[in-house]
């Protein structure tokens, strides 16, 4: 597991600031926690959700 440090995260609940986001081996996040006493990655930023790539070019096919 690989913890990181983030000035702030965007979450359901709004704006937490100085947490900490533990993952897994697989990149998914197992915790969020407001405190610093793990070693950590520090980052200098701030952590949005990911988006879903909606991207399609279903329409071409209908063109052809």
């Amino acid at each position: 597991m690989k913890a990181y440090h983030f000035r702030g995260i965007l979450t359901e609940s709004g704006w937490l600031e100085n947490v900490i986001i533990t993952v897994d081996s697989e990149g998914i996040v197992s915790s969020i926690q407001n405190s610093t006493s793990k070693e950590v990655e520090k980052t200098n930023g701030y952590a949005l959700p990911g988006f879903q790539n909606a991207h399609s070019h279903a329409f071409q096919y209908a063109m052809a």
